[in-house]
């Protein structure tokens, strides 16, 4: 599919299909002037004033402009257009704005008789005055208001013309009463009702019996001329002639000539009504197959017919309303809600897509879910994200850092891949019991559905990535290496889900459960997801207090500090003045403060940035720093096996390969058996002795993490300090039996 401006423009309103769309992503990708115009273009639409009132825009002809977004035109032709259209920011802020409106006016839009009228009459000039027009075109020998222009506003209808309809089907309705006035049959004098059925019934034998004969000779099927006709409140069968109808009308011809293959041969079928007549009725049906149907005298009878036995009915679809998407409305700083484009494989801020700009940390009415898409999203450490659906009726509130991505389809939900969030019922919807509020949670490829039982239930979540440890003994080769290095989000780790009730109740379906179980306050429920479709058996305590609960469980009344507030002011006019996160927050890593090169690695480390990160650990930084990017590279190679070779890949450009393993195993973690291996404990001994300060510094934060000590090493401290701290070390080891914990 070739890359034109028209694709490109089809691309960013998403109407493009799938495998297209993916084509042109590529080619996005590895354009570099196409990233930049996809940027230029979502810039002009986004941006106020473009064009200077006071200097005239030279503009292309609508109706050519039309007939260009249309795919009308020569390819010559088009080429001439789309290079005025990149001249001019003006005129391509319009034609890509045209091309978004036309994509979201597929539907038909119903407008209001009233005010098409109004619109057809206002002056595109905006010089003359609907109101005096109109009065001025209704009262004879006034003069319009305003300037004389070629424009006319839309001629008013007169009322005379209104009335024709009236009067026309004023007569029609006297002509039809004229018409059943002068039918002898409605209104000519009656028989008793015995004696017309008697007489009635021989003339119809006679009758049959001669047009039998008659057929019979000239070898051509009989054409009655009466039909059965349903009488409901007597019972009795009544049949209707009229000299002036055909014999035979042409359905029931079509009909008998597709079934008897022979139209001279059989007696076409009669069409006969459908009759509540009794058994008991003076007339009993006729043993005898009767004749084909005639249209009915009276054209206002109320009789009904049923279609012959052998023909095809016709089954009528039945429509189904389609599901409604749910609707997802995000309380957040647009500025600070990082989103990933998976087809340019990119992040960028929500505030630089088209209509992040309207959603703010207060409630609002924006459905973020054709925004974002089905993209992962999420916020840093410093930043809340508040997600609620009004149709579901709960509230999500999550806590960074946290990778988050919404459920398509009418049943909605979060798929969490790590972070946390505390759910509740929405103090805006009015509580329901027979309604309650449901949400699922989809783990992996697990789906675990979580009712609330009372509105002031409140339950707490958090989704972890663990590194499998069998994932850990398996041989990697180079080749998967360079496959899967460059990937984002292969998740093929174990996902650890912890689950507390903090008050009220909730109803628990999981994968591994055929009945929802209840958990109650202070209950906690823990299960695994390994391989992201294997859902372990789920593990419910017995409902005694939990203790050391984590502080983000409450929630916190305390104001943000003035330092820290002006800290995240500067890092959201970074990520809103940059289309990259990771190249608008380098420059924090230059303050000397280092909290802003923490804020800077925080970011890094939800994108998944290996390489930066590397360079920030391995760079001359404040241990606050180096700490944090530890904890970002350990959540990146926890969470894929991809992130694990980009990580090996990155040590080993930096550093030997010899040098680079004892890191890795640093990087991953310290467990508490690792701890109590005398053997482990020696090899973080000598590590405290590096030259390198990376060693230094992963080995005594791994130490610290476990003793909750560091007994007075600072890995950027003079050789005399370390010594003198390792010691201590030493001392404290051995009287341990060589291990870090008891």
């Amino acid at each position: 599919m070739r890359l034109t401006l028209r694709t490109l423009l089809a691309y960013l309103d998403d109407r493009l299909p799938p495998a297209n769309a993916r084509e042109i992503g590529q080619k996005i990708a590895n354009s570099p002037f196409t990233t930049d115009l996809v940027e230029r273009i979502r810039d002009v639409k986004r941006r106020r004033r473009l064009a200077d009132p006071g200097k005239a825009q030279p503009m292309i002809e609508p109706n050519l402009i039309a007939e260009y977004l249309d795919d009308q035109l020569t390819p010559d032709l088009v080429a001439r257009i789309e290079r005025e259209i990149l001249s001019s920011d003006a005129m391509l802020a319009e034609v890509a704005a045209t091309h978004e409106i036309l994509g979201l006016l597929r539907d038909p839009v119903t407008v209001e008789p009233r005010l098409r009228d109004r619109l057809y009459g206002l002056d595109p000039s905006g010089k003359t005055s609907l109101v005096r027009t109109l009065n001025a075109e209704s009262a004879p020998g006034t003069a319009a208001a305003g300037p004389a222009s070629a424009w006319k506003p839309l001629t008013v209808q007169k009322t005379s013309s209104k009335r024709i309809p009236v009067i026309v089907a004023g007569v029609l309705g006297l002509i039809w009463v004229a018409v059943l006035i002068s039918d002898s049959t409605l209104f000519g004098p009656k028989k008793s009702q015995p004696v017309a059925q008697q007489e009635v019934a021989a003339a119809d034998a006679k009758a049959a019996d001669g047009r039998i004969a008659d057929a019979a000779d000239a070898k051509e099927p009989a054409k009655p001329d009466q039909v059965v006709v349903a009488d409901d409140k007597a019972g009795t069968v009544d049949i209707a002639k009229n000299d002036n109808q055909p014999a035979v009308n042409d359905a029931a011809k079509v009909n008998g000539a597709a079934n008897s293959g022979d139209v001279g041969s059989k007696k076409p079928d009669a069409v006969v009504a459908a009759t509540d007549n009794p058994a008991g009725s003076a007339n009993p049906p006729s043993t005898e197959k009767p004749m084909a149907e005639t249209t009915p005298a009276d054209a206002s009878s109320t009789s009904t017919s049923i279609p012959p036995a052998n023909s095809n009915p016709i089954e009528v679809p039945i429509e189904t309303e389609p599901e409604v998407p749910v609707s997802y409305y995000l309380q957040v700083d647009s500025r600070s809600l990082l989103v990933r484009e998976e087809l340019m494989g990119r992040w960028q801020s929500f505030i630089r897509i088209p209509g992040g700009d309207a959603v703010e940390n207060a409630p609002n009415n924006v459905n973020c879910a054709p925004i974002i898409g089905p993209g992962w999203f999420g916020v840093t450490e410093r930043f809340p994200l508040v997600v609620t659906t009004g149709a579901k009726g709960y509230v999500a509130e999550l806590y960074g850092p946290c990778l988050v991505r919404m459920q398509r389809g009418a049943s909605g939900g979060l798929d969490l891949l790590s972070g946390r969030l505390k759910l509740s019922a929405n103090a805006a919807v009015a509580w329901n019991d027979e309604v309650r509020p449901e949400f699922n949670l989809g783990v992996g490829q697990t789906m675990t559905r979580l009712t609330l039982g009372s509105a002031e239930t409140r339950v707490a979540l958090q989704v972890t990535p663990v590194m499998p440890v069998l994932q850990d003994l398996l041989p990697t080769t180079d080749d998967t290496a360079s496959e899967t290095a460059g990937t984002f989000l292969q998740i093929d780790s174990d996902l650890q889900v912890e689950m507390t009730v903090l008050e009220g109740f909730v109803l628990m379906q999981s994968p591994e459960q055929t009945e929802a179980a209840q958990l109650k306050q202070n209950q906690r429920a823990i299960w695994s997801v390994a391989g992201l479709k294997d859902s372990s058996t789920v593990m419910i305590d017995n409902g005694e207090a939990v203790s050391a609960l984590p502080g983000w469980y409450f929630d916190s009344s305390s104001e943000t500090l003035p330092e820290i507030s002006k800290q995240n002011l500067r890092l959201l006019e970074l990520l809103s003045n940059n289309s990259e996160p990771g190249d608008s927050v380098l420059t924090l890593l230059d303050e000397r403060n280092p909290q802003y090169g923490v804020l800077a690695v925080q970011v890094l480390s939800l994108t998944h940035d290996t390489d930066r990160l590397l360079s920030v650990l391995f760079g001359v930084r404040d241990e606050s720093i180096h700490r944090a990017a530890i904890d970002g590279l350990t959540a990146i190679m926890n969470s894929s096996s991809a992130g694990r070779k980009a990580v090996r890949l990155g040590l080993e450009t930096r550093i030997p390969k010899a040098d680079a393993e004892p890191i890795m195993q640093l990087l991953k973690g310290l467990t508490n058996s690792q701890a109590a291996d005398p053997n482990v404990v020696a090899d973080l001994i000598a590590m405290l002795e590096s030259e390198r300060p990376v060693a230094r510094t992963l080995a005594i934060y791994r130490m610290e993490q476990i003793t909750k000590d560091r007994k007075g090493f600072h890995p950027d401290a003079d050789s005399s300090r370390r010594r003198d701290a390792i010691r201590r070390w030493q001392r404290a080891i051995d009287q341990n039996s060589g291990k870090l914990i008891p």
